[in-house]
């Protein structure tokens, strides 16, 4: 059981979809042969329901410590993260830890996402900011205009 969780929260961290598949889970985990029918032999689905069931047991305990709780939805095999903060104060910040945060597909993290797009904000506005006020932008005729001396 302990080794089925670790495979799950692993290869879901990893972003590695195609490692939990029933079989794929069946062949590396439970070590079967790689002719393997999950249809004949249903052990990955019997105790992915005992790790659900396990889990769910575990969180209706409210752990007062826990401070992820890892679940496994029914109709597959991915794990899901939710992160718990303790009733009396959240911290302002939560802590950076690969095993909380979302990864996107291709492993990265989803906050690289975030930052990618602020850096592109800023370029597009520096963009826009020279553009429209270059110092040696070239003035028409309409353009010009008189400064008028002050007078008291």
């Amino acid at each position: 059981m302990v080794q089925f969780l670790r495979y799950v929260v692993e290869k879901t961290l990893e972003g590695d979809a195609a490692a939990l598949r029933e079989r794929q889970i069946g062949i590396e985990v439970f070590e079967r042969l790689l002719d393997w029918d999950p249809k004949l032999d249903n052990i990955v689905r019997s105790e992915a329901r005992r790790l659900r069931g396990k889990l769910e047991a575990y969180a209706a305990g409210n752990d007062p410590d826990e401070t992820v709780r890892i679940t496994m939805p029914t109709g597959g095999y991915s794990a899901q993260f939710e992160e718990l903060y303790p009733a009396a104060s959240p911290p302002l910040q939560p802590p950076l830890s690969s095993a909380v945060t979302p990864r996107l597909p291709n492993g990265r993290h989803a906050g690289m996402r975030i930052w990618f797009s602020l850096i592109g904000v800023v370029c597009l506005v520096c963009a826009l900011f020279a553009v429209l006020f270059h110092p040696w932008r070239v003035l028409s005729r309409e353009d010009e205009y008189e400064i008028e001396p002050f007078s008291r």
